[in-house]
């Protein structure tokens, strides 16, 4: 066995990628291609690393990952071909869901992962009318997701709480998770109960991170996002 081809160990404390149960129960004894294997996989870290809010992912975000394209270029026809064959595929499994977006120059596709808050995002997406080269901007800025967050915060993230991270992101709006963290951080309490609790309590009384000299307009956003929130959960 060449040295290229072995593998030196995973280093202790290294980050890593959650990867649903229901990924190895039920969509890994149907996949029988492997481009489209290669690409579910793949598609699972790159989603973990989202930045951009809302949170999608392009055809050129996967075609620029070095790692991907090092694996698909060892399938027939070209890493262009393999890639969207696997995504074609994904696709149409739905573990991949596509927002196809109509703009001045054509038709442009946004790929998110089949959960409930990326449902709620394609349906936006869908509506949506933008020029060429344009993305999509609900808000100004990008926002972090709430694995980013705990990492860069807490620390490692153990598998107990990852279903409690991935529900929490679901259930609350982004602007609410920066701000929970940021004040457990503050307060130097840095545990997700801490947090929790933090979300909780806005639920029910909505927002509290900035009342102090806050002017009209942002109480108009704390309570948009308050009645955002309530929509989501059906009130």
């Amino acid at each position: 066995m060449s040295q290229e081809s072995t593998f030196s160990g995973f280093p202790a404390g290294g980050r890593a990628t959650t990867v649903p149960n229901a990924f190895f129960s039920h969509l890994l004894p149907q996949i029988d291609d492997l481009a489209e294997m290669l690409v579910t996989l793949y598609f699972f870290f790159l989603w973990q690393q989202v930045r951009r809010y809302p949170r999608y992912i392009t055809y050129n975000d996967l075609i620029d990952e070095a790692s991907l394209r090092g694996a698909l270029s060892h399938l027939p026809g070209g890493v262009d071909a393999a890639l969207r064959e696997g995504l074609t595929l994904a696709v149409k499994r739905k573990t991949i869901l596509e927002a196809a977006v109509e703009g001045q120059d054509g038709q442009t596709s946004f790929y998110l992962l089949n959960v409930a808050a990326a449902k709620r995002t394609m349906e936006r997406l869908s509506k949506a009318h933008i020029a060429k080269n344009e993305e999509p901007d609900e808000t100004s800025g990008s926002a972090p997701n709430v694995f980013t967050l705990y990492e860069d915060n807490i620390g490692a993230i153990s598998p107990l709480i990852v279903q409690d991270l991935i529900d929490s992101e679901e259930r609350y709006p982004t602007e609410w998770l920066t701000a929970a963290f940021r004040e457990a951080v503050r307060q130097n309490k840095r545990n997700w109960r801490y947090i929790q609790r933090i979300l909780e309590r806005w639920a029910i009384e909505g927002p509290d991170y900035e009342k102090t000299g806050r002017d009209a307009a942002a109480s108009r956003r704390g309570n948009s996002t308050l009645e955002r929130y309530r929509r989501l959960r059906g009130e």
